[in-house]
This record gives structure tokens, C-alpha cells and sequence, in this order.
């Protein structure tokens, strides 16, 4: 993916999550930021943007599951050419095993078709702050 493009993307989603931080203030519920950083990024951007997306998990043909998504924005504009998920978290801090789960989802959304993740911490103190982790899609 084109490096700039991909900063684009990472630049608008961290002022959205960051006007709703600044708004509501620390100490939320994931999907209360989720919801908010979803309204916001629909109003600034005309992003078509869906929360609580359901894939399924399939295994040798059958579906044996399904993954809960928090949120997937659709490459409809120019901020997101291309599919980006968005995965939020409240903890004291990311760690290698967060950043493994979003690989997996990534793996099962299309597994030829490159997408973009990020990562959301909005931490469960009153002194946090939020931290946007990037994740690559492995690709084709």
C-alpha cells in the first residue's frame, strides 16, 4: 500500500478518535468510544462506516464460528481507499497478543484483498490517553 495513503487514513482516524476523547473524556466503555469515533467519522469524512460486523470462521468448508468486529469503514472515500478495520480496546497497554487477534480477524475478512487495521486503546484510567497501534494485512 501507497505510504502516504496509509498515513492519510492513520491521521484522520487519530483526530476522530481525538475529538471524541477530548469530548467525552477518559473512562468510557469500548463501544461507547466505538459508537462516537463511528458517528464522527461518518459525519467528517462520508466514511460507510459499520460497527459490530460479523464474519464468519470457516473451517475445510464448514463454518465452525464467527468473530465480532468492532468496526469496519468501507473504501468509499478518499481517506479510506481501502477496507480498514478498527479494533478498540481499554487497557493499561497493547500488547503482542491484541496485535495477534487483529491479524486473525484480518486473515478471515478477505484473505486476497489487502486491508488496513488499526488498533484503538482508550485506556481505563481517568489519566489515559489514546494509543492507535497500525497493524498490516500480510496480503495475497
Amino acid at each position: 500500500m501507497n505510504p502516504n495513503v496509509n498515513k492519510k487514513m492513520s491521521a484522520v482516524l487519530t483526530e476522530a478518535v481525538q475529538r471524541v476523547f477530548d469530548a467525552l473524556g477518559p473512562g468510557h466503555s469500548e463501544s461507547t468510544y466505538q459508537n462516537a469515533v463511528a458517528h464522527e467519522l461518518r459525519m467528517s469524512t462520508g466514511a460507510i462506516v459499520s460497527t459490530e460486523v460479523v464474519i464468519p470462521i470457516t473451517y475445510r468448508g464448514i463454518s465452525v464460528g464467527f468473530q465480532r468486529l468492532d468496526m469496519v469503514i468501507e473504501s468509499n472515500t478518499s481517506c479510506f481507499p481501502q477496507r480498514t478495520l478498527v479494533e478498540f480496546k481499554s487497557v493499561m497497554n497493547v500488547t503482542p497478543a491484541m496485535q495477534s487477534q487483529v491479524r486473525r480477524y484480518l486473515d478471515h475478512m478477505s484473505p486476497r484483498q489487502p486491508i488496513d487495521a488499526f488498533l484503538v486503546n482508550v485506556g481505563p484510567h481517568p489519566d489515559s490517553k489514546p494509543e492507535i497501534v497500525e497493524i498490516r494485512s500480510p496480503g495475497p
